[in-house]
């Protein structure tokens, strides 16, 4: 199980459009939302809470970063740095193995995702250069080397 959480999203716009990406993408079906602030907490968790029904999907709303291990059972964390240093996602979750339980935790407005909270999990990077963070984006790139490498697997065990 692959979850994609977004960390302290403020716009619900963006919200919304993170959710249709994550939701229609078949690579994910729980969006978590962790820490919404603003107009996204009061208008777009309800515009994502209807999609997600909608949909057939999952979406859990948390306050803090560090109920998603414990509410999900995730075996592991991964954070999406904007970092040339980090690893890229897909060779991380290959090595980690496709059967584990993995959240990976997104920035999902100007409020950056804690250091401390990110200690305890693995920096990951998608395949993109450096850029700064952008929310769909982001979510958009990340189910995109999602999709091809659950492609790429099915690919091999028709072989």
């Amino acid at each position: 199980m692959i979850a994609i959480a977004l960390y302290a999203p403020s716009s619900p716009q963006r919200l919304v459009d993170c959710a249709r990406v994550v939701y229609s993408s078949g690579v994910a079906d729980t969006l978590v939302v962790v820490k919404p602030v603003g107009m996204a907490a009061q208008v777009g968790l309800a515009e994502v809470s209807k999609l997600a029904y909608r949909s057939g999907k999952k979406l859990v709303i948390l306050s803090q970063l560090d109920e998603v291990r414990e509410v999900l059972d995730i075996d592991e964390t991964l954070y999406l740095v904007h970092d040339d240093s980090a690893h890229e996602i897909a060779p991380v979750i290959m090595e980690l193995g496709m059967d584990k339980r993995i959240c990976i935790v997104i920035q999902g407005g100007e409020t950056s995702i804690p250091k401390h909270e990110m200690s305890k999990g693995i920096p990951v990077k998608h395949s993109i250069p450096a850029m700064d963070p952008v929310p769909v984006a982001d979510v958009a790139l990340v189910v995109a080397e999602l999709m091809k490498l659950f492609q790429e697997r099915r690919d091999a065990s028709i072989r």
